[in-house]
């Protein structure tokens, strides 16, 4: 009896280690809209509005204000954010009165970007303290804040940009230092920093795709044109991604590229977008069209494969920039 209740429990333990493996696929919620920003003219007027991941059934949600930036929503709909006039502002899928949950105004601070972690929890945003840039979380009602960066990784001087893995457990973020900028890794506490790769260019939007398996970012191949129209965010924010703020330089654009998560491996995605998110196994990205002359937001597989425009090619669609 006793060998059999010793094999029972091996069996328990190695069940155990293979389930931390492969991790829990239970912690990873589904999203069934997708947040951007728009120049469609609705009553009443708001940039704001989400979607089916298709793009059908688009519907408004009112803001503040005439502008927005860098919307983020939650899988259970129930927590959107957005920046707006140098605030985190809250509401939900339903259009609930918006809630700012910042006070950066009043102490010269700034924060331009936000991202909703899937469940709802946490928000992880930028913020500019009158010193540098850092990424940091708080509660959607705005309290438990934490710096995750305390201290920067080394070489760079800013942090301001990132996302949550799809269960939550980490964070893929950039940085930015005087002569290179860098996509990193850690654990959503801001725990056990790790290089995924550098580049004397800018690096921007950082994705990790559900599985682990590739690290997705925005890479400007110009850095110092770029990295000015990123601080230029404080008074241009409809103007930081835009492919035309950095068309003057002479290293060309390359858009949205792939790495493995120790940064070899480098593959482009989608050639000349200049932001992203990545919702359930789809990579949404943000193109300008010439020959509409109109920004729309396209879908395709993690690999950029299968691309196609989900906007209606009659206005400005966005990720993340203002259309104020």
């Amino acid at each position: 009896m006793k060998k059999y209740q010793i094999t029972f429990l091996v069996l328990l333990t190695f069940a155990a280690v293979f389930t931390v493996g492969c991790g829990d696929s239970s912690k990873v919620p589904t999203f069934t809209k997708l947040p951007f920003i728009s120049t469609r003219t609705v009553d009443p007027a708001t940039p704001l509005f989400v979607a089916n991941l298709d793009g059908t059934n688009v519907t408004g949600i009112v803001t503040n204000s005439s502008g927005a930036y860098s919307p983020s929503i939650s899988a259970d709909l129930k927590v959107v954010a957005y920046s707006s006039a140098s605030e985190i502002w809250v509401t939900d899928a339903k259009g609930s009165t918006p809630v700012q949950v910042t006070n950066n105004t009043a102490n010269n601070f700034y924060s331009f970007y936000v991202k909703v972690s899937p469940d709802g929890s946490k928000l992880l945003y930028s913020l500019y303290d009158g010193n540098s840039w850092h990424i940091r979380t708080m509660n959607p009602d705005g309290t438990g804040d934490v710096d995750l960066t305390p201290t920067l990784p080394a070489g760079m001087t800013e942090c301001y940009s990132g996302s949550y893995s799809a269960d939550g457990s980490k964070i893929v973020f950039t940085c930015d230092g005087q002569s290179t900028s860098g996509v990193y890794l850690m654990k959503a506490d801001g725990s056990s920093v790790t290089t995924v790769f550098t580049d004397n260019g800018f690096l921007d939007s950082a994705l990790l795709t559900p599985d682990g398996s590739k690290v997705i970012f925005v890479d400007y191949n110009n850095g110092p044109v770029a990295a000015a129209a990123r601080r230029n965010l404080k008074t241009f924010p409809h103007r930081a991604f835009h492919p035309q703020v950095v068309a003057d330089s002479p290293a060309p654009f390359a858009g949205l590229v792939s790495v493995n998560p120790d940064g070899t491996g480098m593959a482009t995605v989608a050639a000349n977008a200049y932001e992203g998110i990545i919702l359930n196994s789809n990579l949404y990205y943000t193109i300008y069209d010439s020959d509409l002359s109109l920004d729309q937001i396209y879908k395709s597989n993690l690999d950029g494969s299968s691309a196609a425009s989900i906007s209606d090619g009659t206005s400005d669609d966005y990720l993340a920039v203002s259309a104020d």
